[in-house]
């Protein structure tokens, strides 16, 4: 099996775990990643943060409000035909239009702010020294490469799995899952 077939794999292997939660379940996952990420933005002082709208069947369900409410400022990716993110600040539900993907983006743009202070970032699974598994439409790994900040991923916990792994493939330094949130190395 390739490299790229094995990920794949992958991606459908989580993709359907995911898509059988019962949705109570996932309400309650999702309800506990939302805590925990507003926790560990107070736990670190964050005020400006990067992060990403979920999809309905992404971990993290609605933390927008919750989140938005927490920081000083969210800034949510807008995704480019070129396969690099832009980001816009929210500001609220209005502020977001349907883009690439039918995903909620930004309506207007700029490239990543100077003054964010942590980066949080959609995953299929994470393995335990943080590389990052995506969708596969490689949007993160350009936008996280030679990134200095701390970067956070969103995953369920049962999604913390050996992966296939490319060199292009960037790592996170901590997850949030539902247990809570996990340092896997050191940068923040």
């Amino acid at each position: 099996m390739t490299l790229a077939a094995a990920k794949q794999a992958v991606r459908r292997q989580v993709l359907a775990e995911r898509s059988r939660l019962p949705i109570g379940e996932k309400q309650d996952r999702d309800a506990a990643i939302t805590r925990h990420l507003v926790q560990l933005c107070s736990q670190y002082g964050w005020e400006s943060v990067a992060a990403y709208v979920p999809t309905a069947s992404e971990p993290g369900g609605q933390w927008l409000e919750p989140l938005a409410l927490k920081l000083r400022e969210l800034w949510l990716p807008q995704a480019l035909p070129d396969h690099t993110l832009r980001w816009g600040r929210y500001e609220d539900k209005d502020s977001l239009t349907s883009g690439t993907f039918g995903i909620l983006e930004p309506r207007t743009t700029i490239p990543l702010p100077g003054h964010i202070q942590a980066l949080v970032v959609p995953a299929v699974a994470v393995d335990i020294l943080g590389r990052r598994l995506g969708k596969g439409g490689g949007y993160y790994d350009r936008a996280l490469a030679g990134c200095q900040l701390p970067t956070i991923g969103v995953i369920y916990a049962n999604e913390v799995r050996t992966i296939p792994i490319e060199d292009h493939d960037c790592r996170v330094h901590m997850i949030v899952t539902e247990r809570g949130n996990q340092i896997l190395n050191q940068h923040v």
